[in-house]
């Protein structure tokens, strides 16, 4: 990840005033990289998941499942992303629990580079940030389906 890493999500939490410019200066930075070798817009905009909560992640075989409680702002209302023939990069947090914040994605030879920055809370250490990074075949983003809970019966 080059332009949306822990120390810029650092640096807008210390100077909250010049948010916008960092985030300007970010996404121009990404865009300028990834236009090199662009993905394609309509397939880019299927992985917004900006905000959204992994609740499970999956390997399968070689595919890993990421699954979230509600599509964040993706605009297809995706709550699934398989990683087809996925290779894990960078993993500095565990995956289940954590906030999906912002991304890049970059063409590789072998298919696709994924970096993501996400965000976790855990009960004695605190909030913080995590790079995970993958690199894959194809992505593959769809709906899937929340399990209904159970009501429970009441004992008379």
């Amino acid at each position: 990840m080059k332009y949306y890493t822990e120390e810029w999500q650092k640096r807008i939490s210390d100077a909250p005033d010049n948010a916008r410019a960092l985030a300007n200066e970010a996404r121009t930075g990404y865009r300028a990289e990834q236009s090199k070798n662009p993905v394609p817009e309509e397939f880019e905009r299927k992985l917004e998941f900006h905000d959204a909560q992994i609740t499970s992640a999956v390997m399968d075989g070689d595919d890993l499942h990421l699954y979230f409680d509600h599509p964040g702002y993706n605009p297809f209302e995706h709550n699934h992303i398989v990683y087809k023939n996925a290779r894990i990069k960078t993993k500095e947090h565990e995956l289940e629990g954590c906030y999906f914040i912002y991304y890049e994605i970059y063409r590789h030879f072998l298919g696709y580079e994924m970096h993501m920055l996400l965000w976790y809370h855990e009960k004695n250490r605190g909030a913080d940030y995590a790079d995970f990074t993958v690199i894959c075949e194809d992505i593959v983003t769809d709906t899937v389906p929340k399990e209904k809970k159970k009501k429970k019966s009441k004992k008379k």
